[in-house]
């Protein structure tokens, strides 16, 4: 294969505004919540009074199906689900459990039985997330899978519960985190008031000065664009302000350190009546300065592409943009109204930047894929989901034979892994093709998140993907020529 350069470059797909959460989960089997049952649901989180719904498809949709009122403890009702009447042998269905006080969260029991027919068991298996999202899902702690009564008695509920608070194995990385932490706990001394936990997140176990207190506690009640940098004093131990400044989306990448690592905690007015505030890392582009890999992305200074490459340049990293014409501000001039969303050429601070103009959102892709030798997809929306699937078919069909790698951050992608995963149940994807997209899931503890090294991460899983068994669909080199698509 001919490579633009020696050089491996790292393509990156992110959002240019705030975080999106979810996909359309409705779209894995097209069957929603009816209005009846959602009333009655909501009926029964008012009442308290309900203990189970069940919830059956019918005619293409999920509906109530029967109630069971509250009549003792929920192992001791756990009984009226053996009854033939409320669960049949032959027959899934989702039963929504109410459970004992002072609790008020739900229980989702997912019973599919291994005698239920093969598109009963597909039906439940690809709608189970658009009835959790439908309903609420912050009201269902836990869930359960059941193929027969047998896992549906107070004995099994007993293990159940048994299993989620025994101790989950740990990967290498997590064990590491948990003996840091652990090791910090046992030559922790008390420091009476003082003593500050960290609120950026429980995984850190760190102190913090008050100046990092006050800024914080500043940054959620102000009204305008503000940047709160901390950094770790290695000596004591603790979280001490960097800086708190006001300043631009524009300039994000700018005002991090640029000698050490920090944490950045960014208050990003959008409007008067709403404001964000998002945690910024940059630990992508510092990888790729680091072990001198070019980045080619959709150009421009803002959001997370804007920080993402701003890392680089602030490593003296290489920094490719590909723009189409049209969100280029007329001229390329530096100065542009704030609310203006093109981009500006050669900004201050980015001058370096090799900027590329297309005419095209499809000629920027082909460009950016074209230059690239991989594809790195962070949290983001439309565009970005549609970069995503548009690469890795390009890989199935054999236009290129590169790895797409998705940074899973606080499991921002995992209902793309359920619609893959979906897909390839339903015979849409053959199951060999499902390594053509790599997860970087990071550490099960979500709350360590902020900490964890994304960047490493992504170039480990970039050089260690390979293709395995599954083949190119078609050989695009065949026409006299015609060279092999993507290979420059």
């Amino acid at each position: 294969m001919r490579r633009v350069s020696q050089e491996t470059r790292c393509c990156q797909f992110g959002c240019c505004e705030h975080l999106i959460t979810t996909l359309i989960m409705s779209a894995l089997s097209g069957i929603t919540v009816s209005t009846d049952l959602a009333s009655i649901f909501a009926d029964a989180v008012q009442a308290k009074t309900t203990r189970f719904v069940k919830v059956s498809i019918q005619n293409e949709s999920l509906v109530h199906d029967l109630s069971v009122d509250i009549a003792n403890t929920l192992e001791e009702d756990l009984a009226e689900l053996q009854k033939d009447d409320v669960l049949p042998n032959d027959s899934a269905a989702y039963v929504l459990a109410k459970l004992d006080p002072p609790s008020a969260d739900w229980l989702l029991i997912s019973y599919v039985p291994d005698n239920a027919k093969v598109r009963d068991k597909m039906l439940y298996a690809s709608t189970r997330a658009s009835l959790l999202k439908a309903l609420g899902s912050s009201l269902f702690t836990d869930s359960i899978f059941a193929t027969s009564k047998a896992d549906l008695t107070a004995e099994a509920y007993a293990s159940h519960l048994r299993h989620v608070a025994a101790p989950h194995p740990l990967s290498s990385r997590e064990q590491e985190l948990a003996d840091l932490r652990a090791a910090e706990n046992d030559t922790a001394t008390y420091e009476g008031s003082r003593g500050r936990a960290s609120h950026i997140g429980t995984g850190v176990g760190l102190n913090w000065s008050s100046e990092v207190e006050y800024a914080v506690s500043e940054l959620g009640q102000g009204s305008s664009n503000a940047l709160v940098v901390i950094s770790i004093d290695p000596q004591t131990e603790t979280l001490v302000l960097a800086s708190s400044t006001e300043t631009s989306v524009d300039a994000l990448g700018s005002s991090l350190l640029q000698d050490e690592p920090c944490y950045a905690l960014f208050a990003w007015s959008l409007s008067p009546e709403r404001r964000e505030i998002i945690f910024v890392y940059s630990s992508l582009g510092k990888a790729l300065a680091d072990v001198g890999r070019p980045l080619v992305y959709g150009g421009g200074s803002k959001g997370i592409m804007g920080v993402v490459s701003g890392a680089v340049l602030e490593g003296g990293g290489k920094v490719i943009g590909v723009i189409p014409h049209a969100m280029v501000v007329a001229g390329g001039e530096k100065d542009k109204l704030e609310d203006d969303t093109r981009v500006a050429l050669d900004e201050s601070g980015r001058e370096s930047v090799e900027t590329i103009i297309v005419d095209s959102m499809h000629e920027r892709k082909v460009a950016m894929a074209k230059r690239a030798d991989g594809f790195v997809g962070l949290p983001g929306g439309f565009g970005t989901f549609e970069e995503v699937f548009e690469v890795v078919t390009w890989t199935q069909l054999g236009l290129h034979d590169k790895p797409v790698v998705l940074l899973n951050v606080q499991s921002f992608w995992e209902p793309v892994r359920t619609l893959i995963n979906s897909s390839i149940d339903a015979g849409f994807i053959r199951p060999e093709n499902a390594n053509l997209v790599v997860f970087v899931d990071g550490p099960a503890d979500h709350s360590t998140h902020e900490a964890f090294d994304w960047g490493s991460a992504a170039l480990e899983a970039l050089d260690g993907w390979k293709r395995g068994h599954n083949q190119p669909l078609f050989n695009w080199a065949q026409k006299a020529g015609r060279e092999e698509y993507g290979q420059t």
